[in-house]
């Protein structure tokens, strides 16, 4: 028999921390000028203040460069200052409304930041009346319905992604999210199956994989031997240092009878989301430690 632990109200707490999110700003370039190109480089290798600097400097060069002032407004997004953020888009739109849509979207992600995620399917819908075709603002828009709980709109966006481009590794996996918080959970499974074929390390396809492997009620959709082997690559792939793909490896392995190893995966996990003071993470890990205590050797 399968282990729920913690059921539907699991499953949805997982599915935040499943959700693959395409982040950062537009790549748009910077004008092509050497400066640009180099903080776009600065930026994709992670040094955020470093590419923040670089494109105010490409902006003092030429203040109405709109790619530098959407680049721009991301870097200061991941540095925590997305209100500053927000003025910089502003400045951007009134000077180019015919780059709309790199401009909504990249408000979008800020606004997420922010937690203000009402505002921010606002202005990937915005995004899209511009450019239909946008694939990751359909996808941010999708998984914003997906965290709602509105599976049925999350559904349609993320099939219109499998419209755009067939067979999408990332498309597939946020497909598979939506039939899973719908409850069809075999469907989900051949979603996150297919995914896996194009891209082998999806993380989230691996967990969310491995998650029904590991706890479906249902026999024919059980299988321990690939849900460890999907969750103990999703933890590598990690480099064992997020929570939530730590709990996912540690139901893998109380379902396979490995009760010890569960309790120490936990242990681990909950030492990174203690120290990442993720509470809702954390409470949801000392659950499923007591349930596994409880249970017969």
């Amino acid at each position: 028999r399968g282990t729920d632990h913690g059921g539907t109200s699991a499953i949805h707490h997982l599915l935040h921390l499943f959700v693959k999110r395409e982040r950062g700003g537009i790549r748009s370039g910077c004008g092509g000028s050497a400066l640009a190109r180099k903080c776009r480089r600065i930026d994709d290798r992670g040094r955020v203040e470093e590419a923040r600097a670089q494109f105010e400097a490409a902006l003092k060069l030429q203040p109405e460069l709109v790619s530098a002032m959407v680049n721009l407004a991301s870097a200061l997004k991941a540095s925590g200052r997305g209100e500053e953020a927000l003025k910089w888009l502003e400045r951007a739109e009134a000077l180019h409304p015919e780059k709309g849509a790199a401009i909504h979207y990249t408000r979008a992600q800020v606004l997420e930041s922010l937690n203000r995620t009402s505002e921010a399917a606002v202005a990937y819908e915005a995004a899209l009346v511009q450019q239909p075709l946008f694939f990751a603002a359909r996808s941010g828009l999708g998984n914003l319905h997906l965290l709602h709980g509105e599976w049925e709109a999350a559904r349609r966006q993320f099939e219109q992604l499998l419209e755009l481009r067939p067979g999408d590794a990332s498309a597939l996996a946020a497909l598979g999210n939506g039939l899973l918080m719908e409850g069809q959970a075999a469907r989900a499974l051949d979603c996150f199956q297919q995914a896996l074929e194009d891209d082998p390390d999806l993380t989230s396809a691996l967990l969310s994989a491995a998650w029904i492997q590991a706890t479906s009620q249902d026999a024919s959709l059980r299988d321990l031997g690939t849900a460890l082997r999907r969750a103990e690559r999703a933890v590598e792939l990690t480099h064992r240092e997020d929570p939530s793909a730590l709990q996912v490896l540690a139901a893998a392995q109380s379902a396979a009878g490995q009760k010890p190893a569960a309790l120490a995966t936990l242990e681990e996990a909950l030492s990174r989301a203690k120290a990442r003071q993720e509470t809702a993470l954390a409470a949801s890990l000392e659950a499923m430690r007591r349930e596994i205590e409880a249970r017969d050797p």
